[in-house]
């Protein structure tokens, strides 16, 4: 009883450990985005001609993990449309850098599934008797599935090969016919 509670207290700070490296490791990517849209937003220019980097201010709160806009303008109308403008085409960067962030994670998936499909196959190439094409019940359905029609992959088995020399052997006896005795 007492190994069954140590393991379920392992496991759960276990659970909780891979909780907390999960939620540090999206607090980095976090970060990380808003620095790249902090560092591409001031090159940017509001409708209006005006610079980002010079009306705006983007700040990141990794506590509270918030993105805020500080927005300049003469007016309020122009300092919140510019805001809206701001938040418009920062929501519209960090959809496209998170879709490239994961096709590339998509792609390397794709990559090593093809590869441990490959190993898997020749594993089972290696593995897999060699017959002749006369083929095996068992082995039938995998030719098959190779392509191989099905009249080749399940032949029916030909009869044992016949000789005039097949039989019995050379040096066998035969019985002799006798005449009968009549009287």
């Amino acid at each position: 009883m007492e190994t069954l509670l140590g393991q379920t207290q392992t496991q759960a700070q276990a659970q909780t450990q891979a909780q907390t490296q999960a939620q540090t490791q999206a607090q980095t990517h976090l970060a990380s985005l808003a620095a790249a849209l902090r560092t591409a937003a001031v090159e940017w220019r509001f409708p209006d001609g005006g610079r980002v980097g010079q009306l705006a201010r983007l700040e990141w709160k990794g506590g509270d993990q918030t993105l805020s806009f500080r927005v300049a303008g003469s007016t309020p109308e122009e300092a919140q449309d510019r805001a809206a403008w701001l938040l418009k085409e920062s929501q519209r960067f960090l959809r496209e850098r998170l879709w490239e962030v994961y096709r590339a994670l998509g792609q390397a998936e794709l990559a090593k599934a093809k590869e441990n499909l490959e190993t898997l196959r020749k594993g089972l190439e290696a593995a897999l008797p060699k017959v002749s094409s006369a083929g095996s019940p068992a082995l039938a359905p995998y030719l098959e599935a190779q392509g191989v029609s099905p009249p080749v992959a399940r032949p029916k088995t030909p009869p044992p090969p016949t000789s005039p020399l097949s039989g019995p052997s050379f040096g066998t006896r035969w019985p002799r016919s006798r005449p009968r005795r009549t009287g």
